[in-house]
């Protein structure tokens, strides 16, 4: 009698706890992430105005520098163009209107530089490009400003500078040993390198500014494998629908390479998406404008070169090498590994996720706002059994490692993420991809159903944007195979499961094309390329193929006019003739087994790559230095 007391006892006070949780988390007030009205942003177009001394109306600064006040998400892409106007023109800003350098001084001294510090807010200060754009602006404002009490913290810049060196530090160290986690991404790398072009130019420490220029040579070598003729559209962790479509108007890195390359690449057409906007338009510019930073001459002569070439690469981390490493964990350096992949509900990690976000006030996000209600005693011994059996969507937000595999020619670049998870989700990872022009572009995905219909989990994934579930997607040199196998219900967190992929396919920008019941082809100038799908699809409109079918698949093949006329290249593609039982595909020489073996004339194929493995540069992973190499031109990379 007196154990089952006891068992009462302890049950109701369970039960007391839990309750009282709940109506706590309740009352944590969701801060929005993104602002209740059009913001008009124009601190970056500012930078151009200091740095040709032409006329600028300071009023236009007003919204920027309320935005950042308020602290919505993205105030720190903001705070960098501040960071270059008073390191690169301190003696120009007052001519514009008096007390306006003051102005945005105490803008930095008011600021967050960190998800430790106070303040509630929905700032993302996590992922990739977000944690060197904060962890930069913390270093110099704090060196700018080294005797200044910072308001927000009470604490002098000699605090903050130390604080944010530390983070620079790590951060290139990550990047050196495993590369980028956003892979390729020609959205994120501008927001990554306007940080880092930043803290190269005006870092005050030696050390901090050769462990940026090193960072600085690995990300153009990225871009200079990854582009064909300037259009900079491959592969990536973290894409957008306008980036996925064109390097035209859908990179935001077309200025940039053309100034780091000395390339001439295609004016941008109007964007046809939300992400380029005034928010980040002329962000650029913190790079254009960068007076130390020389591309090297080697990397130069690779961004132009489009010799036929197989291009290998292993870029991030896997959760569970990353935890075995003990690289993750719930200290501040461990989260900044985790987080910066947005490994947030994944079992291995998802403890250290809650114990981080709880600890740092993050509940009150938009962001986390759905993950009050594990903010439970009673639910903490079971977060990872919970997260297997759950298996949310946001588990597809980790971008992983990524063995990346990229055929260029003069006339076409194709690549693909080999084996990235069959079946996983995908929150925005580009799996494969096919570039023939700065125009146009081809792929297929899996659509998915985003997690909110507004708000900042609105974007991702969605109808093009990531996958409902991955595809089993390899490559070798000029075909991709793609098996996808497509889910019957829910998961959690999913709004909607599509009972077919799709592939973007734009007619109207080839200058011919051709379709069958089962095949596409297409010209574009002296490119060409073929889809062959498992069933016959159906024209949704100018630029959508959907295919219908629990497992099947797409094969993308180019070649050009150099080697054979439009007409022969479709007679071939009939041709051809892919077995499919459902799990194995065979296309000539090629073979793929769902999650199982991809093997070329019989012979099994890896998987996994090196570091890089390709004519300009060979290199294991982790190793001390890394050689670019290519026309008599040689570059070491060692922080």
């Amino acid at each position: 009698m007196k154990k089952k007391t006891i068992l009462l006892t302890l049950a109701a006070a369970a039960a007391g706890l839990t309750l009282y949780e709940h109506r706590r988390n309740q009352k944590i007030p969701t801060i929005a992430a993104n602002t209740p009205r059009a913001y008009d942003i124009h601190i970056h177009s500012f930078l151009a105005a200091l740095e040709n001394g032409t006329p600028f109306d300071p009023a236009l600064l007003d919204d920027s520098l309320l935005f950042i006040h308020k602290r919505y998400d993205c105030s720190d892409f903001l705070a960098n163009s501040i960071i270059r106007a008073l390191y690169a023109y301190p003696d120009r800003i007052d001519d514009y209107r008096s007390g306006l350098k003051e102005r945005l001084r105490r803008t930095l001294l008011d600021f967050k530089y960190h998800w430790d510090q106070n303040g509630s807010d929905s700032l993302c200060t996590w992922s990739e490009n977000h944690q060197i754009l904060f962890a930069g602006l913390e270093y110099l404002a704090g060196h700018l400003y080294i005797d200044d009490i910072f308001t927000n913290s009470g604490r002098k810049g000699t605090y903050h500078k130390e604080r944010g060196k530390k983070r620079i530090l790590d951060w290139c160290e990550r990047r050196f040993r495993f590369g980028f986690t956003e892979w390729y991404s020609n959205n994120y790398y501008l927001e990554s390198l306007v940080a880092m072009s930043n803290i190269e130019e005006f870092a005050p420490d030696p050390d901090v500014r050769h462990a940026m220029t090193q960072i600085l040579h690995m990300i153009f070598f990225d871009m200079a494998t990854q582009s064909l003729r300037g259009s900079f559209v491959t592969t990536g962790g973290r894409m957008y629908e306008n980036n996925k479509k064109s390097a035209r108007s859908g990179s935001m890195m077309n200025r940039v390479i053309a100034h780091a390359f000395d390339i001439e690449v295609a004016d941008e057409a109007e964007p046809f998406n939300e992400e380029l906007t005034l928010m980040t338009r002329d962000m650029d510019l913190n790079f254009i404008l960068n007076k130390s930073y020389r591309t090297p001459e080697v990397l130069k002569l690779i961004a132009r070169d489009t010799a036929a070439a197989v291009i290998r690469a292993s870029n991030s981390i896997d959760i569970d090498e990353a935890v075995a490493r003990g690289l993750f964990g719930p200290l501040d350096s461990q989260l900044a590994a985790q987080w910066e992949m947005e490994a947030w509900t994944n079992p291995p990690v998802i403890a250290h996720s809650m114990r981080g976000i709880t600890r740092n006030n993050m509940l009150c996000s938009e962001f986390f706002a759905p993950m009050k209600a594990l903010n439970l005693t009673i639910l903490k011994p079971f977060y990872g059994s919970l997260s297997r059996l759950l298996s949310p969507l946001t588990d597809g937000k980790a971008t992983q490692r990524a063995n990346t595999y990229t055929y260029r020619t003069p006339h076409y670049l194709m690549a693909t993420a080999q084996n990235y998870h069959p079946g996983g989700y995908s929150d925005q990872q580009h799996i494969w991809s096919c570039l023939l022009s700065d125009d146009v572009c081809v792929f297929a995905t899996h659509p998915s159903g985003e997690l909110q219909d507004k708000g900042a989990l609105s974007k991702s994934p969605g109808y093009w944007v990531g996958n409902g579930r991955n595809p089993h997607a390899m490559q070798h040199e000029n075909r991709i195979m793609a098996i996808y196998h497509l889910p019957n219900k829910k998961t959690a967190f999913e709004s909607a499961v599509h009972h077919y992929t799709h592939a973007y396919f734009p007619f109207d920008k080839f200058d011919r094309s051709l379709t069958l019941p089962h095949i596409a082809c297409g010209q574009a100038g002296e490119s060409l390329v073929a889809l062959i799908s498992a069933t016959p699809f159906v024209r949704a409109d100018n630029d959508e193929l959907k295919q219908y079918g629990e497992h099947q698949f797409w094969i993308c093949e180019c070649s050009s006019t150099d080697s054979e006329t439009f007409a022969g290249f479709v007679e071939r593609i009939k041709r051809q003739s892919p077995s499919f039982d459902g799990y194995c595909l065979t296309y000539g020489e090629l073979t793929l087994c769902w999650r199982g073996d991809f093997c070329v004339d019989g012979a099994v194929q890896a998987k996994q790559h090196k570091r890089y493995d390709s004519p300009y540069c060979q290199g294991e992973r982790e190793a001390d230095v890394y050689v670019y190499e290519f026309a008599g031109e040689r570059l070491e990379v060692a922080l």
